[in-house]
């Protein structure tokens, strides 16, 4: 790692950690004994009972924050799975501080676990929950895809449909798709994307 992204990474990390110190604070969580906790990917705080994270992950190669969430639920499930097999003071809650456009799935997420997991939004010195998002609208498959999906079982694969594709499998594999090429559907076979044949 260079320099320049060393510093670009400390940066990263100082402001995150920041961040999460004015979330306790505004969360009137006593902070007194607050440490820092090793997660790799995100910066997180522990306090008594509770971990707080930094939804923007560092990226591996310059230790820069990305603005993508994934991972961060993850993240904090196995910290909790871990203090419960290692620790004499498991996590009890955790919070998760980031901005709120880009949390809403993480927090339908979070609500499927019987933890006490929070999603937060901090805007100045104030914590706001952030709203779950929507479950994506199911996409239907046109019924030119289906029946090319109907050749596709002909032909022994499996049929998959997945977001409205349709797509062929043997043992998992997917070895053909249905897609739309000028309107028409045509059905594609091949591994890749590259070695597709019509």
């Amino acid at each position: 790692m260079s320099d320049t992204a060393r510093e670009s990474a400390t940066r990263e990390r100082t402001v995150a950690r920041a961040m999460l110190w004015a979330a306790i604070r505004a969360s009137d969580t006593d902070a007194t004994e607050a440490t820092d906790v090793d997660l790799g990917r995100f910066v997180g705080l522990r306090t008594a009972d509770a971990l707080w994270l930094a939804a923007r992950p560092l990226t591996a190669d310059s230790g820069t924050a990305s603005p993508s969430a994934t991972g961060v639920l993850g993240t904090a499930l196995t910290m909790v799975a871990q203090s419960h097999l290692r620790n004499a003071s498991p996590i009890a809650r955790v919070t998760i501080i980031g901005e709120a456009e880009s949390l809403g799935v993480v927090a339908r997420q979070a609500a499927y676990f019987p933890l006490d997991i929070e999603i937060c939004a901090l805007s100045g010195t104030k914590l706001t929950a952030v709203t779950p998002a929507p479950h994506l609208v199911r996409r239907e498959p046109a019924a030119a895809h289906l029946e090319l999906g109907n050749t596709v079982r002909t032909a022994g694969a499996d049929v998959v449909i997945e977001h409205g594709v349709v797509a062929g499998e043997v043992q998992g594999l997917e070895v053909a798709r249905v897609i739309d090429e000028n309107g028409v559907a045509r059905l594609r076979i091949g591994v890749g994307s590259h070695d597709r044949e019509t």
